[in-house]
């Protein structure tokens, strides 16, 4: 009692200790793992499964990396305590492919994603993350789509560079790369979500970043809690996304309601004079009414799902251009890496008439390297994970039996790493992936062929495999990559086109922490508009 009186936060913190532990004994006596070898457990004392549940939030990362070496380069399966209180049976890289032909039904990427992002609180309503219609819409509409957008996403990076990085051609300007890209991105990527006039309401901007930032603090607070309490705590920690959601619903749904009624418009007057902007949210429309799904033109499953895709893309986008930049910069100015980028944006932009096209941004092979390799070395995930939702579990091609609500998943972070993957794989080389293709299109015609040809089309941004994992690969890859490579490619652009910038001293070092590999966040750079680009 006296302790409770005393000491309250260390009252509650042994009773959230007390709970976890109850929690974990209880998980571990329902559920028989497969006998394989364990990285981060020490020993098979009853608290061993708890202790490690608790080291992983911290610890996951370098248990991959450790596991990665000592078993799964063997060929080996591990076990890995996750920091939700499950259990990561990770199979070698050459089992992918197994993972990857298993239906839904049996291996889950939307349960896994459910978990990790914490479904039940951070997007308002559960059932954006269950139904996840957002990515089916940009699944059915983003790659026959990107290309009409790209005027109008070109517009936006100029108006948001000149902006944040200004048009003083005298004086240096020092900007922080990852809170200056967190706007830029923010506002540029709404271009292409909501158009105008919203992608410039600052208070819808605002709303949309306050969003984000409240879904990640749910994303760290969720593994924390016990199961037991999470239903008592969650929804507290979840009330900054509910308000921001309802401000962000203010902006959107008049805009929403109105592009309703001017789609039906045009539709039932051929030949209208009425113009519908390519975006997502006549996508979510042509989408849902194509398919009877009446249901997902609610307005708040409309901004809800705005929401989500908006998170998932910005995310991406802008924890790789940061990356992009500091690698950049952060690079021995003698290796040409600046100079060649800047040479092709150019180059590439004269030979089009300075009009930029699905056409004319494909061109910018060696800024899709750079962006390519920044992302190899980022990696965002650690994993691609998959949830057992078979009740009999599932077997392995090792024979291994992993039970229901596990998880299985190969490394990524490990794979992107390894020597006999990649030459020199922990060396930025912005144009490691470019180098062969240019090769290969300045060859005479005889000496090219289709096998050739598909190799260096291989290397693409977009493109993914069992070697490189930042978008997953299969059925479920990310279905947004084809925007995001548009953007980031024109990002380069007109940043090395328009500003010059000072290099650093040297590379700083990315921020790891657990599960969480982001760009260094307080890294600046000096940034001064060129002569005669205003």
């Amino acid at each position: 009692m006296e302790l409770i009186t005393n000491h309250p936060v260390a009252a509650i913190a042994f009773a959230i200790w007390i709970l976890t532990a109850l929690g974990s004994f209880i998980s571990r006596s329902k559920t028989k793992l497969p006998d394989i070898p364990w990285i981060g457990k020490s020993g098979n004392w009853p608290g061993a499964e708890y202790l490690a549940t608790w080291s992983a939030i911290g610890s996951m990362r370098k248990w991959y990396s450790d596991g990665y070496k000592k078993y799964g380069k063997q060929g080996q399966a591990y076990i890995l305590p996750d920091v939700l209180g499950g259990k990561h049976v990770v199979l070698p890289n050459e089992q992918l492919a197994w993972i990857l032909e298993k239906p839904d039904s049996v291996l889950s990427t939307g349960a896994a994603h459910y978990d990790g992002l914490a479904g039940d609180y951070a997007f308002t309503d559960p059932a954006i993350l269950k139904d996840l219609y957002h990515e089916h819409v940009v699944h059915q509409n983003m790659a026959r789509k990107v290309g009409e957008v790209i005027p109008r996403t070109w517009q936006g990076i100029c108006d948001a560079f000149d902006e944040l990085w200004g048009k003083d051609t005298q004086q240096w300007k020092t900007v922080n790369v990852l809170d200056s890209m967190t706007h830029l991105v923010a506002s540029v990527s709404n271009y292409f979500f909501v158009g105008e006039p919203l992608c410039k309401d600052k208070q819808f901007l605002r709303a949309g970043r306050a969003f984000a930032d409240a879904v990640i603090s749910c994303l760290f607070v969720n593994p924390l809690l016990p199961n037991i309490v999470k239903p008592l705590i969650m929804p507290i920690v979840a009330i900054p996304n509910h308000w921001h959601h309802w401000q962000v619903a203010k902006a959107v749904l008049p805009f929403f309601q109105k592009r309703m009624i001017e789609m039906e418009e045009a539709e039932s007057k051929p030949g209208s004079s009425i113009d519908i902007p390519e975006d997502y949210i006549t996508w979510h429309i042509r989408t849902a009414r194509k398919e009877g799904r009446l249901d997902m033109l609610q307005p708040y499953k409309v901004t809800r799902s705005l929401m989500a895709i908006e998170f998932a893309a910005n995310h991406t986008t802008l924890l790789t251009i940061s990356a992009a930049l500091i690698d950049l910069f952060g690079s021995d100015p003698k290796l040409g890496y600046v100079e060649g980028l800047r040479e092709e944006a150019e180059r590439v932009y004269r030979e089009h008439d300075g009009v930029w096209s699905k056409q004319a941004v494909n061109k910018l092979v060696r800024a899709d390297s750079a962006l390519r390799e920044s992302m190899r070395l980022l990696n965002i995930t650690y994993s691609v994970t998959r949830k057992v939702l078979a009740p009999e579990g599932v077997r392995t091609p090792d024979g291994i039996l992993v039970p229901y609500g596990q998880y299985i998943s190969v490394a990524s972070e490990e794979r992107h790493y390894d020597g006999d993957v990649y030459e020199n794989p922990h060396v930025y080389d912005a144009f490691r992936f470019s180098r062969g293709r240019e090769a290969y299109e300045a060859a005479n015609p005889e000496d090219k062929n289709s096998k050739e040809y598909l190799k260096h089309q291989s290397q693409s941004f977009v493109t993914t495999s069992q070697d490189f994992l930042p978008f997953g690969h299969g059925r479920h890859a990310c279905p947004g990559r084809f925007f995001i490579q548009q953007e980031l490619k024109m990002l380069f652009a007109y940043m090395l086109m328009n500003y010059d910038v000072q290099s650093l001293p040297e590379r700083p070092p990315n921020f790891v922490w657990g599960p969480i590999h982001t760009p260094p966040p307080k890294t600046t750079l000096q940034v001064r508009r060129k002569a005669g680009t205003v």
